[in-house]
């Protein structure tokens, strides 16, 4: 009695999982973040962290004189260094993401735009206090757009590559490493 209606909960529990899974999957790809132009493939932060000895500071190649959004040598962006946090995980089925950083909360943007991988940093909207508190409700500023600037991004990366990212002021130094749309 008591163990088959256990059996049967998990079993329900199973099916409700699976049904969740085809939902996300399902709008996804019915509010953008399987674009017309493709999908993203292989994007990701990379993080060189000097502050807490977790990895090395980032080569002064990959810094000196570089400014956000500029094209850095594949090594900047080398996971077997160092921490490397993938893109996906984040970004579905959302494209424009609030999430925390730092002592605030920042808003970036994944996509496809005409077939072009498109990262964008700095998100808010007009008006917008930027970085948003650490208190904002990430769940109310994390939405689908289809471009980055409905993100309302101030820092725009489109293509394949290695590239510096904004840093948020705590010795982290951070890049992103663009792949391709599928």
């Amino acid at each position: 009695g008591s163990r088959l209606r256990s059996q049967a909960s998990s079993v329900q529990v199973k099916m409700l999982r699976v049904a969740v899974l085809f939902a996300t999957v399902a709008t996804a790809a019915s509010f953008g973040y399987i674009a017309e132009s493709g999908t993203i493939s292989g994007g990701a932060w990379h993080v060189w962290n000097e502050s807490t000895g977790v990895a090395e500071v980032a080569p002064s190649m990959c810094t000196d004189d570089v400014a956000v959004g500029d094209m850095v040598d594949d090594s900047c962006c080398d996971i077997d260094a160092w921490l490397g946090l993938v893109m996906g995980d984040f970004f579905v089925p959302y494209t424009c993401m609030a999430l925390q950083l730092g002592s605030g909360v920042v808003r970036a943007y994944a996509n496809c735009e005409d077939g072009t991988f498109t990262y964008g940093e700095t998100c808010a909207e007009e008006g917008e206090d930027y970085p948003f508190p650490s208190t904002a409700n990430t769940t109310e500023l994390t939405m689908i757009t289809e471009t980055s600037a409905e993100c309302g991004c101030a820092d725009v990366i489109q293509g394949s590559g290695c590239f510096r990212a904004n840093d948020v002021g705590d010795g982290r130094q951070f890049f992103v490493e663009l792949g391709m749309c599928t």
